[in-house]
């Protein structure tokens, strides 16, 4: 029943310290913001001079988009892998090039980069758009390159979010290529607080707890999901749990090695969601208090199982 694609990449060199791991650090900084701020000076223009006034260049802008994403994305992938030297535990099957809605458990701040390197092997670096807080649109270059590339910053609140979730979601059925529209309905990472507060809320709501997992918000969830019905054929529900959590400092200096991260990929067919949203919102809940018990079950084991 399991089918384990597993991804391990080995350090050139053992463990470094002292100025070796500060040059290690400088250079990757140096790759990270010196080919985030290309990409923005190269879209940028094209954005202000034939996007916002015309429109009529959309179309084009958004195939150097694509060629842009494919060629940066990977970067981010990489520094979790290849530098860092995290290893990548894949169950089930890699999701497909489709158009697809994506949804998992947001466990950790690399839950991005986990979506990243998924989106490298199946070429679909420039067809992933995320569903972002609105704070993250300043971050220098990161911000920049999400908001230059569509993807969709909330403000957390409905009443003014819906129309641009709505607005969002037309345009990727006219995408160039096709697209993974990912969220994490739990809207925040999980933490020790959050999850207390979540499981007071699903004790009430629900009759049970959980404890690796927060209740996932449907407002969103449902907007996609019906939104994208007509378009996307599948949806993916992924899990995540880290063993570790690396640092940002541990990554960029490659003292990351021996940190797992296990990905397991569960791919439907959107049909199989249900419309209502009572219905939609049982099927989600049942959804993660599934991922609560895979969570467990790796956490006891050491790797997922019945994927």
């Amino acid at each position: 029943d399991l089918h384990c694609l597993k991804t391990r990449f080995q350090l050139p060199f053992g463990t470094m310290m002292g100025p070796l791991q500060c040059c290690y650090c400088l250079f990757m900084l140096w790759m990270v913001l010196s080919c985030g701020i290309i990409a923005t000076v190269v879209q940028l223009p094209l954005l202000i001079v034939f996007v916002l006034p015309f429109r009529s260049g959309l179309s084009l802008y958004r195939r150097v988009n694509i060629a842009i994403s494919q060629s940066f994305w990977p970067i981010c992938g990489a520094l979790l892998e290849q530098w860092g030297g995290v290893e990548l535990i894949w169950y089930g099957d890699l999701p497909k090039k489709e158009h697809a809605v994506m949804f998992g458990n947001h466990s950790s701040n690399w839950d991005w980069a986990i979506g990243f390197a998924a989106a490298i092997r199946c070429g679909m670096g420039g067809g992933i758009k995320c569903i972002m807080k609105q704070s993250l649109k300043v971050v220098p270059v990161f911000g920049w390159l999400t908001w230059l590339s569509e993807y969709l910053f909330l403000k957390r609140n409905w009443a003014s979010d819906k129309q641009g979730l709505y607005r969002n979601i037309r345009a990727m059925q006219h995408y160039p290529q096709e697209v993974w529209y990912c969220l994490f309905p739990e809207g925040t990472r999980t933490t020790p607080s959050k999850l207390q507060a979540s499981n007071q809320f699903c004790k009430e709501r629900y009759g049970f707890t959980m404890n690796n997992v927060l209740v996932p918000r449907l407002k969103g969830f449902q907007a996609i999901v019906v939104g994208m019905r007509d378009f996307a054929k599948s949806i993916a529900d992924i899990t995540i749990y880290l063993d570790r959590h690396p640092s940002l400092m541990q990554l960029f200096s490659r003292q990351a090695k021996g940190i797992k991260i296990h990905i397991a990929v569960e791919w439907m067919s959107i049909k199989e969601v249900p419309v209502g949203e009572e219905e939609m919102g049982e099927w989600l809940i049942k959804r993660f208090k599934r991922k609560d018990e895979m969570i467990q079950y790796v956490k006891d084991h050491g790797k997922f199982h019945g994927i």
